[in-house]
């Protein structure tokens, strides 16, 4: 199983959804993911995510699975690839989690931008051994312009 995880593209907080520049990034990240065989579509019930989401869902002819909450997901069968659309801080979180690392280092160091794509790759090793591996971390060659975002801690 592969996680390709997608971080919301430009948002517009106060209205939970994207800007227009947003939506030309998440349009960028459904082209991007285009040839990735896709099982399966899980985002946060936030506008802002799962607008994001849309885009690829629409190019894979999926339906988008809700997650309220993250910790919670049944990831299902090994083999599958499964496409994650969230936040920061959720993301940041995960990455600390899965990677056995320190919160607030995985916060504070591994900052990635808005309709960034990262993947986790969860191949079996040594048998049934699974060892998470970051296959791609803050890939942002589909944005055609983008501008580095501002951190968010008080969020």
């Amino acid at each position: 199983m592969r996680l390709i995880f997608v971080r919301h593209g430009e948002p517009d907080y106060a209205n939970d959804c994207l800007t227009e520049n947003g939506k030309k990034q998440a349009i960028n990240v459904a082209m991007r993911l285009k040839d990735e065989d896709i099982s399966a579509i899980f985002s946060s019930p936030m506008g802002r995510a799962r607008e994001t989401a849309s885009y690829t869902a629409k190019s894979h002819n999926l339906e988008i699975q809700n997650l309220d909450f993250m910790h919670e997901i049944d990831w299902g069968n090994k083999d599958k690839n499964i496409a994650l659309f969230a936040h920061g801080g959720s993301g940041s979180i995960m990455f600390s989690h899965v990677l056995s690392l320190p919160f607030p280092f995985a916060l504070t160091s591994m900052p990635y931008g808005v309709c960034s794509i990262s993947i986790i790759d969860f191949t079996a090793q040594n048998g049934e051994m699974i060892i998470p591996r970051l296959e791609l971390f803050n890939d942002m060659d589909h944005i055609e312009s983008y501008k580095r975002e501002t951190l968010h801690f008080e969020k």
